[in-house]
């Protein structure tokens, strides 16, 4: 058990490093294996109810790289601004940052989210505007109910560094929410 609680803070230690050193790759690598993670555990339920599907790694690897090459970077950056602008770790600055963040970011992210996902699976402009039409004031209003709760306790309680990383491991579910509502229709 101690080389294990060893080995965890080591791995924990190497994590931090590497946050400090190159905190954009850091949470873009974070960000793309938790987007895997999510999309798996929401395949791993479509198995479980349907033995005739199987598992779509293809699938896995699109949320994969839109995590990368999206949710890291963006919010590190989103974050950042934020910060700039509302420096203050007080109830106030939260509530404005949870605001700015539900009402300027959230609509955003999730037209990049459907729309990157479409361009990765090689649809066409008009399939992604039909997905768009579908499902992007859905997933909007379920942000709304799901993320200012979070964003409070991040901008509130949360240090800047860790942000993206408490973000990422709130967005396991999330991303799975994603995943399922990319998946659908």
């Amino acid at each position: 058990m101690s080389r294990l609680l060893g080995g965890l803070k080591l791995a924990q230690s190497h994590y931090l490093s590497q946050l400090h050193k190159y905190p954009v790759g850091t949470k873009a690598v974070t960000s793309g294996f938790l987007y895997l993670i999510s999309d798996s555990l929401v395949q791993g339920i479509e198995l479980s109810r349907d033995k005739d599907k199987k598992y779509d790694f293809k699938r896995s690897m699109r949320m994969a790289v839109f995590g990368f090459a999206v949710t890291g970077p963006l919010f590190h950056y989103w974050f950042k601004y934020l910060d700039k602008h509302f420096p203050k770790k007080s109830y106030r600055h939260a509530f404005i940052k949870l605001a700015i963040d539900q009402v300027v970011c959230s609509p955003v992210f999730n037209f990049l989210f459907f729309s990157g996902m479409g361009i990765l699976e090689g649809k066409s402009k008009d399939d992604i505007v039909e997905k768009l039409k579908k499902d992007w004031l859905t997933t909007y209003v379920s942000d709304c109910v799901v993320w200012p709760f979070i964003n409070f306790v991040n901008f509130a309680y949360i240090s800047s560094i860790h942000r993206v990383t408490f973000m990422n491991i709130c967005n396991i579910g999330w991303g799975a929410f994603l995943a399922k509502m990319n998946s659908s229709h």
